[in-house]
């Protein structure tokens, strides 16, 4: 798949982007082919969905605020 995207505005004022699906169709000579099945099975099969992304951003967010603490912790400790 392709997308471009297209911004959607109102008057002069731009209020946003808008990705819109191009079709496309893959023309090529065998050897192109065993080239391009090779890569495309290497490629991710799947994307995340708007939930598992969210889960996975939720949880680097916590451990972030996990080392931030420990940091925090550390510092109290050697000031006093």
């Amino acid at each position: 798949m392709i997308f471009v995207y297209v911004n959607l505005s109102l008057g002069d004022q731009q209020l946003a982007a808008q990705f819109q699906e191009i079709p496309l169709d893959l023309c090529m000579v065998e050897a192109e082919r065993v080239g391009f099945d090779i890569r495309k099975t290497t490629a991710v099969d799947k994307l995340p969905t708007d939930m598992e992304g969210m889960e996975s951003t939720m949880e680097r967010l916590l451990a972030l605020i996990d080392d931030t603490y420990k940091y925090v912790d550390d510092v109290v400790v050697v000031l006093h």
